[in-house]
């Protein structure tokens, strides 16, 4: 019985409380009924055979359930677990201050060569971040087996964000390898910037005032743009008629640039602040060779138009992502 414990209290400037199950069998009944974990704890590779009790719990970091192994799922009581404390930015701090485990600190020693030193330094990152997707999903199937889809869909949602680091670290490790494969880096490009859009826009799914005020966002500043525009233009138009889809996407691409530099000195190490500048760069030159080549009013209207809903998304999703 651990109930109404408390691990890793702020008091223990040492965190000798710090709680390590690793390994353990639960033969009996198991209850931690009202218990916090202030500090990191670990489960990892426990096997519970009968009644397991988290009723009450509340996790203030990250809690590592990889491999666990429930011999009755319906008898884990995962009622009123608070995970509360848990997001992207606890996940990525879960693996820099467990990745230099005693393995890690064993191969690097001495070692002097950076690159070598590079490469194990993102292998045992890649090797914490893909338990901690584990140890997410593993609480996630309690759940669905539970059929407490709601809850479930809490702990995927954290399993999404261990899986966007692990894309995060893929990618890394991918871009300094000089016989990595282009189409796999692309793909795993992909998936990264898109798990990264889900969760600034709608936390996956999870944040319905989120979607709500990005939607709402979009639509407000796609008429501004387009009011904005069309005030400045059309009372000239006959005076540069020839050149209005020109200026039109000299305006946009000045608008995107400016974007594209507070969003790369605001994240200026990530990846997602050039991916993103990357595509809105690709869709304004396809969209201006068209309307080169199809020089007909209708045709620039539309690409216009198109034009100003992509950058307003971009925008929004800039200020989301602040």
């Amino acid at each position: 019985y651990f109930m109404d414990s408390k691990f890793g209290y702020d008091e223990d400037e040492n965190k000798k409380a710090k709680l390590n199950f690793s390994n353990a069998r639960f033969q009996d009944n198991v209850y931690f009924n009202n218990s916090h974990f202030y500090d990191y704890v670990d489960f990892h590779e426990c096997e519970f055979e009968k009644i397991t009790c988290f009723y009450g719990v509340k996790f203030y970091k990250t809690p590592n359930f990889s491999a666990c192994y429930f011999k009755e799922p319906k008898a884990v009581n995962l009622i009123n677990v608070d995970i509360d404390k848990l997001d992207f930015k606890s996940v990525e701090k879960y693996i820099e201050d467990n990745y230099k485990d005693e393995s890690y600190k064993n191969e690097t020693k001495g070692m002097q060569d950076k690159k070598e030193f590079f490469k194990i330094k993102n292998k045992h990152k890649l090797r914490y971040a893909k338990n901690l997707k584990d140890s997410f999903r593993v609480i996630k199937d309690v759940l669905i087996t539970q059929n407490n889809t709601l809850e479930a869909q809490e702990w995927h949602k954290l399993e999404l964000y261990a899986k966007e680091k692990e894309n995060h670290i893929n990618l890394s490790v991918k871009d300094r390898e000089k016989n990595a494969d282009i189409f796999k880096n692309i793909l795993i490009w992909f998936n990264c910037v898109l798990l990264n859009v889900y969760r600034n826009t709608s936390d996956h799914h999870n944040d319905f005032l989120k979607i709500l005020n990005f939607t709402v966002g979009m639509i407000v500043l796609y008429g501004v743009f387009i009011f904005f525009c069309q005030a400045c233009i059309e009372p000239y138009s006959k005076f540069f008629n020839e050149l209005k889809s020109s200026v039109i996407f000299i305006i946009i691409g000045i608008l995107v640039f400016l974007c594209w530099i507070m969003f790369y000195f605001n994240r200026k190490k990530s990846i997602f602040a050039k991916s993103i500048f990357f595509i809105i760069a690709m869709v304004f030159i396809v969209l201006y060779l068209v309307t080169y080549f199809y020089k007909t009013n209708e045709y620039k209207t539309i690409l216009y138009l198109v034009m100003c809903y992509i950058l307003s998304i971009y925008i929004c999703y800039f200020f989301f992502n602040i």
